[in-house]
């Protein structure tokens, strides 16, 4: 179905349970659905340089009107994901340092609307990040959870546990939480608690895997090989589950691009085309697009005599300014005029329609 950004943004900033009610039956939703119309939030950060960074997407949204954009579509896709939503009466022990916490919010605020009408069985979260100050994602969001009988409350029988591994000379981590709390987390195992694990692919779910198995190993009295048995049957039974993203990789849509550079595909070889990659921190000189570019100039060349358009999109910080200079680099070399030269030869590109730049900070 189709959601006009009428149909979506006017309700967001609202309070009135009404607008929820008719925007649910607008769009023909399940009424069971939970809907939070609080705020539409325009993501701002400071880069380390103190340079002010918007979000792409929400500063889009923000822009949007609800009543003179009526032909604005806001395109979205629902991905299954990985951790399945809990019922309400199983108990979850939920481990998510960093980014990690991002899927659990969704579980204790769901949890949270379930207790309204049906009992619920307790939540503990393992929260970890480097600094109090300035990486403690959603710290009211849990803080509210965890007092006055909220779902991580100890009146609930769950509990909120924060590591700030750079606070402290020592550093301090999830994993060294659970141990404090090795003893709860037992009888919730004891009891079918099923364990949910979100973050970074790199060291930590290993590293909580290994912490796990001790706890079941020392608890219960078995071998940390048999508590590693005993965990892999836990997943088995759908109890057990790890969503993991690499942090350090970040080949967008690289099954895409590589499905259209091969068998004649659009940037085939064979079509005259080409995918050229710079993964600028896989060694210890640093390769960029525009190093690509240069070992690529007689194609480039080629392409551009033939009446080729460029189009540069990314990042306006310093990419633009660089590859506009290789390729004016480029033009040079391969044409034998001056580079003051090539740059006004791709200012008249730019005026007959075929240089383009989108660039966004």
């Amino acid at each position: 179905m189709d959601y006009q950004v009428g149909d979506v943004v006017e309700i967001l900033p609202s309070q009135d349970p009404i607008a929820v009610d008719a925007f649910i039956q607008r769009c023909n939703l399940d009424q069971d659905c939970y809907i939070t119309p609080k705020r539409m939030s325009v993501l701002i950060w400071i880069t380390p340089f103190k340079r002010k960074r918007h979000g792409l997407c929400s500063s889009w949204l923000a822009g949007l009107d609800p009543y003179e954009s009526k032909g604005v579509y806001i395109p979205a896709w629902i991905h299954r994901g990985a951790l399945p939503a809990p019922p309400p009466s199983l108990p979850l022990i939920l481990i998510g340092p960093g980014t990690g916490c991002a899927p659990f919010r969704a579980f204790v605020e769901e949890r949270a609307l379930q207790n309204v009408t049906v009992s619920t069985s307790p939540v503990v979260f393992f929260f970890g990040c480097r600094n109090q100050e300035n990486d403690f994602l959603y710290k009211n969001f849990w803080l509210s959870h965890a007092q006055d009988h909220g779902v991580l409350s100890k009146e609930k029988g769950g509990g909120f546990f924060v590591a700030f591994s750079r606070d402290q000379p020592q550093k301090v981590y999830v994993q060294h939480k659970m141990k404090e709390e090795r003893k709860r987390i037992w009888s919730l195992l004891t009891a079918g608690a099923a364990i949910y694990i979100a973050g970074s692919s790199i060291k930590m779910p290993a590293d909580v895997t290994s912490t796990l198995e001790e706890i079941i190993s020392e608890e219960s009295g078995i071998s940390k090989e048999s508590a590693a048995r005993w965990l892999r049957q836990l997943e088995r039974a759908g109890r057990f589950y790890i969503e993991a993203w690499n942090q350090e990789n970040d080949f967008l849509y690289k099954n895409f691009w590589l499905s259209h550079a091969q068998d004649h595909g659009v940037l085939s070889k064979e079509k005259g085309g080409g995918f050229f990659v710079a993964f600028s921190r896989d060694q210890p000189q640093k390769v960029y697009v525009q190093h690509k570019m240069k070992e690529e100039r007689k194609r480039i060349w080629s392409l551009l005599t033939a009446g080729a358009a460029i189009y540069i999109a990314g990042s306006s910080i310093k990419m633009p300014a660089d590859v506009t200079s290789t390729l004016e680099e480029i033009i040079s070399e391969e044409s034998g005029i001056s580079k003051e030269s090539a740059a006004r030869w791709l200012r008249q590109l730019e005026r007959a329609g075929r240089f383009y730049i989108e660039a966004w900070s």
